[in-house]
């Protein structure tokens, strides 16, 4: 089982946002998730901050997740099933597909 200080749900451009500050910030973090939508080529995103010209959402996704996994957070292939926290305050994710 792994263990990490924060966890975050969704590897969309939210979540790998986060996944970046968190890890920056010096937590341990590890996102779980699966491809999102928007990683497929023919999503085109025109007003996304620091890019003037429109972006493919798969050029989007490749960037942040570099950008995560280089300063450290750890991406998960996965789908959550369940989310519970323990009397103790450790929370317990179910996952699988």
């Amino acid at each position: 089982m792994q263990e990490a200080e924060i966890l975050i749900i969704g590897k969309g451009p939210a979540g790998l946002s986060a996944a970046i500050y968190t890890a920056m910030a010096g937590f341990d973090t590890i996102v779980v998730g699966e491809t999102p939508k928007i990683a497929a080529e023919e999503h085109h995103i025109a007003n996304y901050f620091g890019y003037p010209k429109p972006i493919t959402g798969e050029f989007l996704m490749r960037e942040g997740t570099e950008q995560a996994e280089n300063v450290g957070a750890k991406l998960v292939d996965d789908m959550i099933m369940a989310v519970h926290m323990e009397a103790d305050g450790k929370t317990y994710v179910a996952k699988g597909k």
